[in-house]
Protein backbone atom coordinates (compact mmCIF):
# COMPACT_ATOMS: atom_id res chain seq x y z
CA UNK A 1 0.00 0.00 0.00
CA UNK A 2 1.10 3.78 -0.38
CA UNK A 3 1.55 4.97 2.91
CA UNK A 4 3.99 2.04 3.99
CA UNK A 5 5.91 2.27 1.00
CA UNK A 6 6.76 5.77 1.18
CA UNK A 7 7.81 4.88 4.95
CA UNK A 8 9.93 1.99 3.60
CA UNK A 9 11.51 4.81 1.60
CA UNK A 10 12.84 6.46 4.81
CA UNK A 11 13.86 3.75 6.65
CA UNK A 12 15.97 2.36 3.57
CA UNK A 13 17.58 5.35 3.49
CA UNK A 14 18.22 5.18 7.73
CA UNK A 15 18.38 1.31 8.16
CA UNK A 16 17.97 0.86 11.84
CA UNK A 17 19.03 -2.73 14.03
CA UNK A 18 16.46 -4.86 14.97
CA UNK A 19 15.82 -7.61 17.24
CA UNK A 20 12.79 -10.53 16.87
CA UNK A 21 12.51 -12.09 20.27
CA UNK A 22 10.48 -15.55 18.68
CA UNK A 23 13.59 -15.96 16.06
CA UNK A 24 11.90 -19.81 15.74
CA UNK A 25 8.48 -18.78 14.07
CA UNK A 26 8.11 -19.58 10.58
CA UNK A 27 6.63 -16.43 9.77
CA UNK A 28 9.11 -14.09 11.78
CA UNK A 29 12.07 -15.44 9.71
CA UNK A 30 10.14 -14.79 6.43
CA UNK A 31 9.62 -11.25 7.58
CA UNK A 32 13.40 -10.74 8.61
CA UNK A 33 14.41 -12.34 5.14
CA UNK A 34 12.27 -9.74 3.65
CA UNK A 35 13.38 -6.96 6.00
CA UNK A 36 17.87 -7.76 5.34
CA UNK A 37 16.54 -8.27 1.30
CA UNK A 38 14.41 -4.86 1.55
CA UNK A 39 17.34 -3.39 2.77
CA UNK A 40 15.53 -2.11 5.73
CA UNK A 41 17.39 -2.95 9.04
CA UNK A 42 21.59 -2.93 8.86
CA UNK A 43 21.37 -5.90 11.27
CA UNK A 44 18.70 -8.30 12.04
CA UNK A 45 19.14 -10.52 15.33
CA UNK A 46 16.88 -13.50 15.58
CA UNK A 47 16.28 -15.01 19.30
CA UNK A 48 16.38 -18.24 19.94
CA UNK A 49 17.82 -21.95 19.44
CA UNK A 50 19.63 -21.62 16.09
CA UNK A 51 18.96 -25.40 15.43
CA UNK A 52 15.20 -25.11 16.19
CA UNK A 53 15.36 -21.40 13.77
CA UNK A 54 16.88 -23.41 11.04
CA UNK A 55 14.45 -26.21 11.04
CA UNK A 56 11.61 -23.58 11.14
CA UNK A 57 13.65 -21.69 8.44
CA UNK A 58 11.61 -23.45 5.19
CA UNK A 59 14.72 -23.81 3.09
CA UNK A 60 15.08 -19.60 3.80
CA UNK A 61 18.33 -17.93 3.46
CA UNK A 62 19.60 -16.96 6.93
CA UNK A 63 22.74 -14.89 5.56
CA UNK A 64 23.00 -11.61 6.61
CA UNK A 65 20.41 -12.44 9.40
CA UNK A 66 22.34 -13.54 13.14
CA UNK A 67 21.07 -16.23 15.55
CA UNK A 68 21.44 -15.26 19.20
CA UNK A 69 21.09 -18.38 21.32
CA UNK A 70 20.42 -16.63 25.15
CA UNK A 71 21.38 -19.94 26.59
CA UNK A 72 24.73 -19.38 25.22
CA UNK A 73 25.05 -15.49 24.69
CA UNK A 74 28.58 -13.48 25.77
CA UNK A 75 25.93 -11.06 27.08
CA UNK A 76 24.28 -13.34 29.33
CA UNK A 77 26.25 -12.91 32.02
CA UNK A 78 26.05 -8.83 31.79
CA UNK A 79 22.44 -9.44 31.02
CA UNK A 80 21.72 -11.26 34.38
CA UNK A 81 23.61 -8.54 36.12
CA UNK A 82 21.60 -5.57 34.55
CA UNK A 83 18.39 -7.65 35.12
CA UNK A 84 18.95 -7.74 38.62
CA UNK A 85 19.20 -4.19 38.98
CA UNK A 86 15.96 -3.36 37.26
CA UNK A 87 13.90 -6.26 38.93
CA UNK A 88 15.63 -6.69 42.35
CA UNK A 89 12.01 -7.01 43.56
CA UNK A 90 11.33 -9.84 41.29
CA UNK A 91 15.15 -11.72 41.39
CA UNK A 92 17.10 -12.43 44.75
CA UNK A 93 20.07 -13.44 43.62
CA UNK A 94 22.63 -13.64 40.07
CA UNK A 95 21.86 -17.06 39.53
CA UNK A 96 17.74 -16.42 39.47
CA UNK A 97 18.48 -13.76 37.04
CA UNK A 98 20.30 -15.62 34.75
CA UNK A 99 17.31 -17.98 34.89
CA UNK A 100 15.27 -14.84 33.52
CA UNK A 101 17.86 -13.82 30.55
CA UNK A 102 16.67 -17.22 29.22
CA UNK A 103 13.36 -15.74 28.72
CA UNK A 104 13.39 -14.92 24.91
CA UNK A 105 11.77 -11.79 25.38
CA UNK A 106 13.80 -10.36 28.10
CA UNK A 107 16.45 -10.93 26.54
CA UNK A 108 15.20 -9.30 23.42
CA UNK A 109 14.61 -6.24 25.48
CA UNK A 110 17.76 -6.38 27.48
CA UNK A 111 19.12 -6.00 23.51
CA UNK A 112 17.63 -3.00 23.07
CA UNK A 113 18.01 -1.58 26.48
CA UNK A 114 21.72 -2.37 26.23
CA UNK A 115 21.81 -0.76 23.20
CA UNK A 116 22.73 -3.97 20.99
CA UNK A 117 19.10 -3.12 19.08
CA UNK A 118 17.44 0.12 17.87
CA UNK A 119 13.73 -2.10 17.00
CA UNK A 120 13.02 -5.18 19.17
CA UNK A 121 9.38 -6.75 17.96
CA UNK A 122 7.80 -9.62 19.65
CA UNK A 123 4.24 -11.22 20.39
CA UNK A 124 3.98 -13.01 17.32
CA UNK A 125 4.12 -16.39 19.35
CA UNK A 126 4.06 -14.76 23.00
CA UNK A 127 1.22 -13.29 24.44
CA UNK A 128 0.65 -9.88 24.91
CA UNK A 129 0.60 -10.16 28.96
CA UNK A 130 4.60 -11.50 28.79
CA UNK A 131 5.22 -9.20 25.94
CA UNK A 132 4.51 -6.20 27.22
CA UNK A 133 5.87 -6.84 30.94
CA UNK A 134 9.20 -7.22 29.26
CA UNK A 135 9.03 -3.78 27.77
CA UNK A 136 8.09 -2.23 31.10
CA UNK A 137 10.05 -4.14 33.01
CA UNK A 138 13.14 -3.62 31.48
CA UNK A 139 12.95 -0.50 28.28
CA UNK A 140 10.48 1.17 31.16
CA UNK A 141 8.26 4.04 30.65
CA UNK A 142 9.38 7.47 29.59
CA UNK A 143 8.12 9.75 32.69
CA UNK A 144 8.49 12.97 30.40
CA UNK A 145 6.20 11.40 27.61
CA UNK A 146 2.98 11.39 30.42
CA UNK A 147 1.76 7.99 29.29
CA UNK A 148 2.79 4.67 27.75
CA UNK A 149 0.32 3.72 25.08
CA UNK A 150 0.23 1.74 21.86
CA UNK A 151 -1.45 2.85 18.47
CA UNK A 152 -1.61 1.26 15.22
CA UNK A 153 -1.31 2.17 11.76
CA UNK A 154 -4.05 1.43 9.74
CA UNK A 155 -3.96 1.05 6.01
CA UNK A 156 -7.65 0.36 4.07
CA UNK A 157 -8.08 -0.33 0.29
CA UNK A 158 -10.87 1.92 0.58
CA UNK A 159 -9.17 5.71 -0.31
CA UNK A 160 -12.23 7.43 1.74
CA UNK A 161 -11.60 6.10 5.22
CA UNK A 162 -9.83 8.25 7.36
CA UNK A 163 -6.59 10.57 4.99
CA UNK A 164 -6.22 8.72 1.66
CA UNK A 165 -7.24 5.11 3.69
CA UNK A 166 -5.05 5.94 6.46
CA UNK A 167 -5.93 5.40 10.01
CA UNK A 168 -4.78 5.74 14.04
CA UNK A 169 -6.28 3.18 16.42
CA UNK A 170 -5.63 3.64 20.12
CA UNK A 171 -5.51 2.51 22.20
CA UNK A 172 -6.00 -1.59 21.61
CA UNK A 173 -2.95 -3.37 23.42
CA UNK A 174 -2.01 -1.18 27.12
CA UNK A 175 -4.55 0.27 29.11
CA UNK A 176 -7.36 -1.62 30.66
CA UNK A 177 -9.97 0.74 31.43
CA UNK A 178 -8.38 4.57 31.06
CA UNK A 179 -10.39 7.26 33.03
CA UNK A 180 -10.79 10.30 31.89
CA UNK A 181 -7.50 12.28 32.28
CA UNK A 182 -5.79 9.19 31.40
CA UNK A 183 -7.58 9.07 28.19
CA UNK A 184 -6.99 12.17 27.28
CA UNK A 185 -3.41 12.05 27.63
CA UNK A 186 -3.55 8.87 25.54
CA UNK A 187 -5.71 11.19 22.38
CA UNK A 188 -3.63 13.72 23.12
CA UNK A 189 -0.43 11.46 22.38
CA UNK A 190 -1.28 9.41 19.31
CA UNK A 191 -2.82 12.74 18.09
CA UNK A 192 0.44 14.61 17.91
CA UNK A 193 1.84 11.39 16.66
CA UNK A 194 -0.55 11.03 13.83
CA UNK A 195 0.12 14.95 12.54
CA UNK A 196 3.93 15.55 13.90
CA UNK A 197 5.46 12.06 13.02
CA UNK A 198 3.82 10.79 10.30
CA UNK A 199 2.22 13.96 8.44
CA UNK A 200 -1.37 13.73 8.66
CA UNK A 201 -3.92 16.20 9.01
CA UNK A 202 -4.97 14.73 11.99
CA UNK A 203 -8.27 14.50 12.74
CA UNK A 204 -9.50 12.76 16.16
CA UNK A 205 -12.36 11.34 17.57
CA UNK A 206 -12.95 10.09 20.89
CA UNK A 207 -15.27 7.05 20.20
CA UNK A 208 -18.55 6.46 22.24
CA UNK A 209 -21.71 4.49 21.40
CA UNK A 210 -23.60 7.77 21.81
CA UNK A 211 -23.55 10.60 19.12
CA UNK A 212 -23.75 14.25 20.88
CA UNK A 213 -26.66 13.35 23.32
CA UNK A 214 -28.28 10.39 21.21
CA UNK A 215 -27.38 8.18 24.23
CA UNK A 216 -26.48 8.54 27.60
CA UNK A 217 -24.60 6.55 30.57
CA UNK A 218 -21.83 6.77 32.78
CA UNK A 219 -19.64 5.55 29.41
CA UNK A 220 -20.62 8.60 27.72
CA UNK A 221 -20.29 10.69 30.83
CA UNK A 222 -17.02 9.57 30.71
CA UNK A 223 -15.90 10.46 26.83
CA UNK A 224 -17.50 13.74 27.99
CA UNK A 225 -15.18 14.39 30.44
CA UNK A 226 -12.53 13.20 28.30
CA UNK A 227 -13.11 15.84 25.76
CA UNK A 228 -12.80 18.35 28.12
CA UNK A 229 -9.65 17.30 29.29
CA UNK A 230 -8.28 16.95 25.68
CA UNK A 231 -9.34 20.49 25.46
CA UNK A 232 -7.60 21.85 28.60
CA UNK A 233 -3.71 19.92 27.37
CA UNK A 234 -4.01 22.58 24.23
CA UNK A 235 -3.87 19.90 21.29
CA UNK A 236 -2.67 21.33 17.93
CA UNK A 237 -5.31 18.68 16.06
CA UNK A 238 -8.89 18.79 15.38
CA UNK A 239 -11.23 16.45 17.52
CA UNK A 240 -14.65 16.03 18.59
CA UNK A 241 -15.43 14.15 21.77
CA UNK A 242 -18.70 11.65 21.58
CA UNK A 243 -19.23 10.22 18.12
CA UNK A 244 -20.02 6.87 17.18
CA UNK A 245 -17.78 5.64 14.79
CA UNK A 246 -20.09 5.66 11.55
CA UNK A 247 -20.17 9.31 12.73
CA UNK A 248 -16.55 9.69 12.76
CA UNK A 249 -15.63 8.16 9.73
CA UNK A 250 -18.95 8.53 7.03
CA UNK A 251 -19.27 12.61 6.01
CA UNK A 252 -23.54 11.61 5.09
CA UNK A 253 -23.83 9.92 8.52
CA UNK A 254 -21.97 12.63 10.33
CA UNK A 255 -23.78 15.15 8.94
CA UNK A 256 -27.05 13.61 9.75
CA UNK A 257 -26.22 12.84 13.31
CA UNK A 258 -23.88 15.73 14.21
CA UNK A 259 -24.08 18.51 11.72
CA UNK A 260 -21.45 21.46 11.32
CA UNK A 261 -19.04 18.92 13.41
CA UNK A 262 -15.27 19.51 13.17
CA UNK A 263 -14.55 16.05 11.74
CA UNK A 264 -17.31 15.96 8.65
CA UNK A 265 -17.01 12.34 8.57
CA UNK A 266 -13.16 12.15 8.04
CA UNK A 267 -11.31 11.29 11.23
CA UNK A 268 -8.43 9.56 10.70
CA UNK A 269 -7.40 9.14 14.83
CA UNK A 270 -10.18 7.14 16.37
CA UNK A 271 -9.66 6.66 20.31
CA UNK A 272 -11.72 3.71 22.09
CA UNK A 273 -13.11 4.06 25.52
CA UNK A 274 -11.11 1.16 26.97
CA UNK A 275 -9.14 -1.51 25.65
CA UNK A 276 -11.81 -4.13 25.21
CA UNK A 277 -13.65 -2.17 22.55
CA UNK A 278 -10.18 -1.10 21.09
CA UNK A 279 -8.74 -4.80 21.18
CA UNK A 280 -12.23 -5.92 19.14
CA UNK A 281 -12.56 -3.21 17.05
CA UNK A 282 -8.75 -3.06 15.30
CA UNK A 283 -9.07 -6.82 14.92
CA UNK A 284 -12.65 -6.50 13.18
CA UNK A 285 -11.48 -3.50 11.11
CA UNK A 286 -8.70 -6.02 10.08
CA UNK A 287 -10.24 -8.95 9.19
CA UNK A 288 -13.81 -7.19 7.95
CA UNK A 289 -12.47 -4.67 6.18
CA UNK A 290 -9.43 -6.05 4.09
CA UNK A 291 -7.21 -3.66 5.89
CA UNK A 292 -3.65 -4.10 7.28
CA UNK A 293 -3.21 -2.89 10.83
CA UNK A 294 0.63 -2.44 11.58
CA UNK A 295 1.30 -2.67 15.48
CA UNK A 296 0.63 -1.86 17.96
CA UNK A 297 3.67 0.04 18.13
CA UNK A 298 4.82 1.32 21.78
CA UNK A 299 4.49 4.92 22.79
CA UNK A 300 5.65 6.33 25.52
CA UNK A 301 8.87 4.00 26.43
CA UNK A 302 12.34 4.53 26.17
CA UNK A 303 13.01 3.00 23.42
CA UNK A 304 9.88 1.98 20.04
CA UNK A 305 8.89 -1.60 20.44
CA UNK A 306 6.40 -3.41 18.79
CA UNK A 307 4.06 -6.04 20.05
CA UNK A 308 2.69 -8.06 17.50
CA UNK A 309 -0.97 -9.96 17.60
CA UNK A 310 -0.11 -13.84 17.33
CA UNK A 311 -2.53 -14.02 14.50
CA UNK A 312 0.10 -11.97 12.70
CA UNK A 313 1.28 -12.65 9.29
CA UNK A 314 4.98 -12.02 7.41
CA UNK A 315 3.19 -8.65 5.74
CA UNK A 316 2.14 -7.31 8.88
CA UNK A 317 5.79 -7.91 11.06
CA UNK A 318 7.42 -6.13 7.80
CA UNK A 319 4.99 -3.56 8.23
CA UNK A 320 5.11 -3.12 12.00
CA UNK A 321 8.46 -3.03 11.66
CA UNK A 322 8.56 -0.26 9.03
CA UNK A 323 6.23 2.05 11.38
CA UNK A 324 8.64 1.56 14.07
CA UNK A 325 11.56 2.50 12.64
CA UNK A 326 9.71 4.89 11.25
CA UNK A 327 8.63 6.07 14.41
CA UNK A 328 11.56 6.12 15.85
CA UNK A 329 13.60 7.55 13.21
CA UNK A 330 11.62 10.35 13.65
CA UNK A 331 11.42 11.27 17.24
CA UNK A 332 15.46 11.24 16.99
CA UNK A 333 15.09 13.70 13.97
CA UNK A 334 17.01 11.79 12.04
CA UNK A 335 14.63 12.30 9.00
Amino acid sequence: MEFLEKLKKEVKAHPLSLVVSEGDDARVIAAARQIKDQGLASKIFLVGNPEKIRQNSGGISLDGIEIVNPMDSPHRDAFAGRLLELRAREYKSKEEAMKGVENRVYFGSLMQEAGIADIHVSGAVETSADVLKAFFYIVKTNKKEGIATSFFLVETPNPNLGENGVLFLADCAVNIAPNPKQLAKIAYAVGGIAKDIFGLDAKLSLLSYSTKGSGSGELVDKVLETGRELEALNPSFSFEAEMQSDASIVPEVSQRKAPGNKLGGKANVLIFPNLEAGNIGYKLVERFGSAKAYGPVMAGLNKVASDLSRGTDVESIVGSYVVSAYYHLKKETII
